[in-house]
């Protein structure tokens, strides 16, 4: 259980004005996590049932493991799944490489997981409120991918110990960094390349020295919207429901937005200059998929309902679903067909 100051816990389950309610992030506001936060923030201060203010804190500059910290003092935050999987593996579920290929599937996964991931919350001692998808990850680099050679020897941030395997597998000098301080060793010149989604500020923090992007449709990672067990039990029923009826519209909203978001991002980075490859080198998306699926066999699901909600959620989708998919097959429904050639299996 995530340890709780006793003075700040009676006094803002008591409702006192003199507490606001923080929402605590690592990432800047422009951000899918940014964006939660805030529309948390403004959904609840809204709901009329006599909380106090809620206020998001964005870039928390010691990093997540700092946010961590600051949810066992604060009520709410939005976290990264993978950043969690050290403590309860499941909650790292939706960074598994190329088992999901569209908007669409990734929300169908995320409604799936849903019990799965508020019952290994519960046991860091946090209550569940949204799940927060982000755009799917690609890698921006100093020079251009145009082949799986191109990888060799390139020093690249990864974001799981599963991606920093896959990019090995294939040449790479690979390193697991938190992003706060990728960003200090990509302006430093000692690292060439990441793997992230680029979304938002985040983006345009990276095109200043990475100029091209190539998308790979590995994940669609999430990010969880949460409050502390103990503070949400204390609070009266209103307030409790309220916390639970934004949580849910602030996911809601996430979703909905994540396609014009994922436009937005395009749009951004080519008036950035970003040399944008989308969809990427089909030889590169085939060797990525098939260093990840070996992987996969060398290294299984350490928490067993990990591979139970994988085996789930891939008996349910279509045989011929290709490997990856480019910026006009984000946004397609599941039974549209893809604008490029299926990528083998």
């Amino acid at each position: 259980m995530i340890a709780w100051s006793v003075a700040s816990l009676i006094g803002v389950a008591h409702g006192s004005s003199t507490y606001d309610w923080s929402i605590a992030s690592a990432y800047p506001a422009d951000t899918a996590s940014g964006n939660a936060a805030d529309d948390f923030a403004r959904l609840l201060n809204h709901a009329g049932v006599g909380t106090p203010r809620a206020i998001p804190h964005f870039q928390d500059k010691a990093g997540v493991a700092s946010v961590q910290k600051r949810i066992s003092q604060q009520p709410f935050g939005v976290l990264f799944g993978g950043n969690l999987a050290a403590r309860e593996p499941f909650l790292a579920r939706s960074i598994k490489p190329y088992v999901v290929h569209s908007i669409a599937q990734a929300r169908d996964m995320a409604s799936i997981d849903r019990p799965a991931y508020r019952c290994a919350l519960d046991r860091l001692g946090l209550v569940l409120l949204a799940v927060i998808p982000w755009p799917p990850t690609g890698i921006w680099s100093r020079s251009e991918i145009n082949a799986p050679s191109d990888l060799i020897g390139m020093r690249i941030r990864t974001y799981d110990e599963s991606s920093k395997r896959v990019m090995e597998m294939l040449g790479a000098q690979a390193v697991f960094l938190p992003i706060q301080e990728a960003l200090a060793q990509i302006k430093a010149g000692r690292v060439d390349a990441v793997m992230s989604s680029g979304d938002g500020a985040a983006g345009r923090a990276y095109a200043e020295v990475l100029p091209n992007f190539t998308a790979l449709g590995y994940a669609y990672p999430v990010s969880f919207l949460v409050a502390n067990k103990r503070f949400l039990e204390r609070l009266p029923e209103l307030q409790r429901t309220a916390i639970l009826t934004t949580g849910i519209q602030t996911e809601h909203h996430a979703w909905e937005r994540l396609p014009e978001r994922v436009r937005h991002n395009y749009e951004g980075m080519e008036a950035l200059g970003i040399a944008v490859h989308d969809p990427g080198p089909l030889a590169l998306l085939e060797a990525i998929s098939r260093a990840a699926k070996e992987d996969s066999r060398n290294s299984p699901p350490s928490d067993n309902r990990t591979a139970q909600m994988l085996t789930q959620f891939c008996a349910q989708l279509p045989l011929d679903r290709p490997r990856s998919a480019g910026r006009k097959a984000l946004t397609r429904e599941p039974d549209q067909p893809f604008p490029h050639q299926e990528m083998s299996r």
